[in-house]
């Protein structure tokens, strides 16, 4: 015998809850000789036992509420909202923007922090001439004046804008200049790149024409020749 019409609604409500909320389809249930007519979607205002009532009424709207937040089981309702409707237990979310980090530059060094490992780094350059020893390297650097080699880099590229090796050589060809303006020192240009810390003199020549846009022994010339007209 076929089944009536209200009959195979409800199964097809029941067989595909999601798609009839989707649809916004209302059904129609048979209770006894009482026929009830139930929105898809509850209100989401009110009291919870409004709520309970309306999923009472159209139990397909109660599975698509707990598809769409994740909760196929529906324990999220008694756990965070209480009788009339009481979030008052519910933690609120944080937003990652919210957190206080201020003061606090990338990875976890604060504004102070780098402020005192560049002056340290000045210390060493203007005061101990670190730049002429040879045998310095980031991390021994670093070590000495005690910071790791990752702020120890971070430092000087934020206050300068250059790497390591390119930071050291800029003072290196620096005081080059100073000491290739007076004619009144006598110094070959490999012993010079050797007293300034460089452990070639290709690297002395190749750093000094980058920085200086001119080769160490041009520069010494024409400086000298500028000084004689």
């Amino acid at each position: 015998m076929p089944e009536n019409s209200d009959s195979n609604k409800l199964k097809r409500i029941l067989l595909h809850p999601a798609r009839a909320c989707r649809n916004g389809l209302r059904a129609i249930f048979s209770v006894g000789n009482d026929e009830v007519d139930a929105q898809a979607t509850p209100s989401t205002h009110g009291s919870s036992v409004e709520q309970n009532e309306s999923y009472r009424q159209d139990p397909s709207a109660l599975i698509e509420k707990n598809l769409n937040t994740g909760d196929p089981n529906g324990t999220s309702d008694s756990a965070s909202i209480g009788t009339n409707g009481d979030t008052s237990g519910v933690t609120p979310h944080t937003p990652a923007d919210a957190v206080d980090t201020s003061g606090v530059g990338a990875n976890g060094m604060s504004v102070q922090k780098g402020e005192e490992i560049w002056q340290a780094i000045l210390h060493e350059m203007e005061d101990n001439r670190i730049y002429t020893d040879t045998s310095v390297t980031r991390d021994t650097f670093a070590e000495r004046i005690g910071c790791n080699h990752t702020w120890f880099s971070q430092v000087i590229r934020e206050k300068t804008g250059k790497s390591y090796p390119l930071f050291m050589n800029s003072w290196r060809v620096e005081e080059a200049t100073r000491i290739l303006l007076d004619p009144s020192v006598k110094i070959g240009m490999r012993e010079l790149a050797a007293q300034l810390g460089f452990l070639s003199a290709s690297t002395f020549f190749a750093s000094f024409k980058q920085l200086k846009g001119i080769s160490p022994a041009d520069f010494r010339r024409r400086n000298k020749s500028q000084k004689e007209s």
